[in-house]
């Protein structure tokens, strides 16, 4: 019994150390990390949940740092400040900027820095600032997260809209209406071993888009074979036929002319002018 007790005290004493040993290495790592390491602010306007303090910070994917303090701009309540610590040896460049991602679907947040070029310049703490400024954007994250009170309001109110259709008079509506459907149905199936009327109207159907082809194809065939013709007509005998239209016209109203003067006075129209009257012999 005093053996298995002094086994459980040097079980438990070994443990301990080995803890007290990790804890050493990651706080020395944590003093040396922040000895060379950069501070920056980002300001945040949207809500920054599922962000924590030792969160991560990621330029575009790859690892360089990560968040130290989370707090309200005593300047602007509207927006959050939070300060990241980032690895010297990474170069955060003017045009850089940082927006708020999610990982996964754990709903744990983290920094992530995008853009940057190798022909900006170093960004650095403008005068009487002690740390740099990253500009920030919204991230697809935030933007879903802004605009899902939206959406869910435009879903209600398209559901409020909806809902009258489905009424008790709409609904019988909908059951006569697939009751004319299956009758329908029936009546377009075929006996049994024979053929269905809609099986005869669709091959009357196809003769009659055959034949349709055919005559398509005699006309385009005529137009072929005659296009001289057609384009002589077109030159020479379409202008004639114009002229002949046009004389034919005039022709026409002359005629028109002498049977209105023949009806106004048939012995005008013959004598000339009846006031001078016949010269008797």
């Amino acid at each position: 019994m005093e053996t298995r007790a002094n086994y459980t005290l040097v079980g438990s004493f070994v443990i301990f150390f080995l803890v007290a040993i990790v804890a050493f290495i990651m706080w020395i790592s944590r003093i040396d990390f922040s000895r060379n390491a950069t501070e920056y602010e980002a300001y945040f306007s949207g809500s920054v949940t599922g962000l924590k303090e030792g969160g991560n910070v990621l330029y575009r994917g790859v690892p360089v740092g990560v968040v130290k303090t989370i707090a309200l701009d005593p300047a602007n309540v509207e927006r959050v400040r939070v300060i990241i610590l980032v690895n010297g040896a990474v170069p955060i460049k003017e045009d850089a900027f940082a927006s708020l991602e999610l990982q996964g679907i754990t709903g744990v947040a983290y920094i992530q820095l995008n853009g940057g070029t190798s022909g900006a310049r170093i960004l650095l703490p403008k005068l009487g600032q002690r740390r740099a400024i990253i500009p920030t954007r919204s991230s697809v994250f935030e933007e879903v997260t802004a605009s899902l009170p939206t959406v869910l309001h435009q879903i209600s109110k398209t559901v409020e809209e909806i809902r009258p259709l489905f009424d008790d008079e709409n609904r019988k509506a909908f059951s006569e209406t697939l009751k004319n459907i299956n009758s329908i149905t029936k009546a377009f199936a075929p006996p049994d071993g024979g053929e269905s009327d809609l099986d005869n109207l669709l091959i009357n159907m196809r003769e009659s888009v055959k034949e349709v082809r055919g005559l398509v194809k005699d006309v385009r065939s005529f137009l072929s074979d005659n296009r001289h013709s057609i384009q002589y007509f077109t030159d020479s005998g379409l202008p004639a036929l114009t002229q002949f239209l046009n004389e034919g016209k005039e022709t026409l109203g002359t005629i028109r002319r002498v049977s209105e003067a023949l009806e106004r006075s048939p012995s005008r129209f013959i004598y000339n002018d009846p006031r001078q009257g016949v010269k008797v012999p």
